[in-house]
């Protein structure tokens, strides 16, 4: 009886065949989806050609703090919780399924700081004059659309999904929120 890289050989021989073309790998995209600073995120990890996976681990790197493994084993690991530090994570996986199969794949998680509006105020609009001025965002993740959230814009501006506000007001005294 002898030990080989993992493998107990018991009698005279042990063989693995494997098929080139089908072999057992992580098949989830390297670059995951953006997270955003206390926004709750999940992320699912697969597999392929597998045998039935015993368990993960995270062999290098770290997770975005306030995300974890699940601890339940299966086809899919999944990466969940609400990330609490923005910055750029990269960190690896390893699968280990039942036929002694042990593929990794390295990913990168990218948190970005949460959603603000950027731009304090805008110019001050004059009657029957042209207008133009541009909404400002940052964090979270782009690109941005931008819509009313209250209100209603003068008659004669108008809010471009880009944030921009063009237009030659007709009236004066509205009030609006963007968001």
């Amino acid at each position: 009886m002898k030990r080989l890289a993992g493998i107990l050989l018991l009698g005279t021989a042990a063989l693995l065949a494997r098929n080139p073309d089908n072999y057992c790998e992580i098949t989830t995209n390297a670059l995951l989806t953006q997270a955003v600073k206390n926004v709750p995120a999940s992320y699912t990890i697969s597999t392929a050609n597998c045998g039935p996976i015993r368990f993960y681990r995270l062999v290098t790197g770290t997770l975005p703090p306030g995300l974890s493994l699940s601890p339940v084993p299966g086809p899919t690991l999944t990466i969940s919780g609400t990330p609490v530090t923005p910055g750029i994570y990269a960190f690896s996986i390893r699968a280990f399924d039942s036929n002694y199969n042990i593929p990794s794949k390295s990913f990168v998680i990218k948190v970005n700081d949460e959603l603000k509006i950027d731009t304090p105020a805008l110019a001050t609009a004059t009657a029957s004059q042209s207008y133009t001025d541009t909404v400002r965002a940052s964090g979270g993740v782009g690109p941005y659309t931008f819509s009313l959230a209250t209100g209603t814009l003068p008659t004669g501006l108008t809010l471009a999904s880009n944030g921009g506000i063009t237009g030659t007001m007709s009236a004066t005294g509205s009030y609006f929120r963007v968001r």
